[in-house]
């Protein structure tokens, strides 16, 4: 599937995306470092096709080349105006506003437009969080503020998602302390954390 879709597809980066929050990136290396190497150097032709309407396809491409260790530079155009401020429509496009939070994890030292829009989408996105009416938006956001993508917290969630798994297939019932080492994270722990935090 990765290798069937378009190089330069939004579609491509959106499963690259989903692929490496559920912790098997390592089946794919290989295709995600091509298909990764080939946006980076269609990277400025791709970004001038987009026309500066997809924040979420910006940010999200933004993100996954820096986190594969390429380097692209920081563009303003399609978050500022002509003053230098956040434009006020960004506000509207919530999962666009995510896509820009989770990129800006991998700002690098000096990078003040990446500060600037880390203090901007963490503002912007809490104050927006109790009007949204979309409960699976909702919990996405609260998520995502909660859990910043740098500190890989996914990944336990999804290797004790793997381990009950296991335990299904294996047709074995988990001992007690097995079980509840294995469903604090699973189940517990970001109920807790998104309902108290």
């Amino acid at each position: 599937m990765l290798v069937m879709l378009p190089s330069k597809s939004l579609q491509k980066l959106d499963l690259i995306n989903t692929i490496q929050r559920l912790g098997v990136a390592y089946h794919f290396e290989h295709e995600i470092e091509e298909s990764l190497s080939y946006m980076y150097t269609h990277y400025e032709e791709w970004i001038d096709k987009v026309d500066g309407d997809d924040l979420h396809g910006i940010a999200l491409c933004f993100r996954l080349l820096r986190q594969q260790g390429y380097y692209v530079l920081c563009g303003s155009s399609l978050t500022s105006d002509e003053q230098g401020n956040f434009k006020k429509d960004l506000v509207d496009e919530v999962h666009g506003m995510s896509s820009l939070y989770e990129a800006t994890q991998i700002r690098i030292y000096g990078e003040e437009i990446m500060d600037e829009a880390w203090t901007f989408t963490i503002t912007q996105l809490k104050l927006i969080l109790p009007k949204l009416s979309n409960s699976q938006l909702s919990q996405q956001i609260s998520h995502t503020l909660k859990f910043p993508i740098k500190n890989g917290m996914m990944k336990k969630v999804v290797r004790t998602y793997f381990e009950e798994a296991k335990w299904y297939h294996e047709k074995k019932v988990p001992t007690m302390e097995q079980y509840m080492k294995n469903g604090i994270a699973s189940s517990g722990y970001l109920l807790l954390a998104t309902t108290f935090g």
